[in-house]
């Protein structure tokens, strides 16, 4: 794998190994504290210790972490670890500091090696006891440490490679196999989800999916129909859960397709499934504020939705029809969009336009001007011109467009046309008048 992880690895594992979150403060007390998680709510949190300054001297703190759900399981991951190894912080798979024990005491020996991270572990069962014992020794960098947690199960009903068609009555949860433990390789669930009396929505709540280099190895594939051959509307992976995180079919089904491949494998995802009713459902394209995930969308219009602005089009007479493609590469707290393709703009009418007119020599000349603009999202926005096109009619002999200089020429051209025709018949008037003039005299 050196070939394909190289040294990013540890930037991509640890750093951004879980999703960015605001931290809550444990408390030191006598007593075991209890922190309840709840999986349905709150599937992951960030833990730091203590808010700030170093942890006391000669001090036991107990802490014990408890889903509310007696079947979930807790990931763990310790972070910014600045605990001397003269002190001992510890975590055990159950309630007490007698259950088994989950690795070795987590320390650093120096200031010059704290700030590492732990590699995460799972538990067997729904508690996860920490305790921390310090000694007399005061060192400027016991700062203490930080701990992720990611709580739930196995919702995947993907013990195998298959396909899974189900019928939606109430909201339902799809995690990645084995959640919230890593998923294991070479793996592909396909759920096609179906709601007869409306539309399927389908939001991430939780991602940790490979992403290496711009590249997904693993992915959740999103397509807008019965199955995979359906328009697909996204292709995400990566450590955070994407700033567009809702997606909704246009029709009655919506296919989501789980892919891993021979190697690396992290903690997977946590999805929600919800039947929507057909009055309930915008059409709008929008894209959210941040993300540090990675996404390749394709939006064809109507078939998603999101959670900001709407993309919209500000000119009531013109209809869009659009095409996006977005990528977001993982940094640990910043998106960069790669690539933002074409918009197009296909002109319905002339309605609401600027004109002013010209007159030459009983000629009508009408020039349009069309320039509505297109919003998308809160970032991106696009001046877009569209050029009209000239017609003729019976009370308009001649639109010229403004935006080409063509129409200019043409008018000049005509106006010169028309003052050479009226001298000329002016002069032929004359000489008529001459002429007559003369045979008269002669006749005389």
């Amino acid at each position: 794998m050196a070939d394909r992880h190289g040294t990013a690895l540890p930037l991509l594992i640890f750093i951004s190994m879980f999703q960015p979150s605001l931290s809550d403060t444990l408390t030191c007390t006598s007593s075991v504290s209890t922190i309840n998680l709840n999986p349905s709510t709150d599937p992951y949190k960030t833990y730091k210790y203590p808010a700030t300054g170093l942890y006391p001297r000669t001090t036991t703190c107990k802490w014990l972490f408890q889903a509310t759900d007696a079947s979930s399981r807790i990931t763990f991951e310790v972070t910014s670890i600045y605990v001397d190894c003269g002190d001992t912080l510890k975590f055990h798979d159950g309630t007490s500091s007698s259950a088994s024990a989950i690795g070795s005491s987590v320390c650093c020996s120096s200031s010059s090696s704290c700030g590492s991270s732990k590699p995460p572990a799972t538990t067997t069962g729904n508690s996860l006891f920490l305790q921390l014992d310090s000694d007399g020794t005061d060192n400027s960098y016991e700062t203490g440490f930080t701990v992720t947690v990611v709580v739930g199960k196995d919702e995947s009903n993907c013990s195998a490679s298959g396909t899974f068609n189900v019928n939606l009555a109430s909201t339902l949860t799809l995690t990645s196999p084995q959640f919230p433990d890593k998923y294991p390789i070479s793996r592909n669930c396909t759920y096609t989800y179906t709601y007869s009396n409306g539309n399927v929505q389908f939001e991430f709540i939780y991602m940790k999916v490979e992403l290496y280099s711009g590249t997904c190895f693993d992915s959740v594939e999103i397509f807008n129909g019965s199955s995979t051959s359906s328009p697909l509307i996204a292709k995400v992976c990566g450590d955070t859960v994407p700033a567009q995180n809702i997606f909704t079919s246009s029709g009655t089904s919506l296919t989501i397709k789980f892919s891993s491949d021979g190697q690396e494998t992290k903690t997977g995802f946590l999805a929600r499934v919800t039947p929507v009713d057909q009055t309930a459902v915008s059409s709008s394209v929008t894209t959210g504020s941040s993300s540090s995930a990675y996404i390749t969308t394709t939006i064809n219009n109507a078939g998603t939705t999101g959670t900001n602005e709407p993309s919209t089009v500000n000119d009531s007479s013109t209809t869009t029809e659009t095409s996006t493609q977005q990528q977001y590469e993982t940094s640990e707290s910043t998106t960069k969009v790669i690539n933002l393709q074409s918009t197009t703009i296909k002109e319905k009418t002339t309605e609401g336009v600027t004109s002013r007119t010209t007159t030459v020599a009983d000629t009508t000349k009408t020039e349009v001007t069309s320039q509505p603009t297109l919003t998308v999202g809160d970032t991106t926005k696009a001046d877009v011109t569209s050029r009209p096109i000239s017609v003729r009619d019976n009370n308009s002999p001649f639109i010229a467009d403004s935006t080409d200089s063509n129409g200019g020429v043409i008018a000049a051209g005509v106006t010169v046309a028309l003052v050479v025709i009226a001298l000329f018949v002016a002069g032929g008037v004359i000489l008529f008048k001459k002429k007559k003039k003369r045979s008269i005299d002669i006749y005389d």
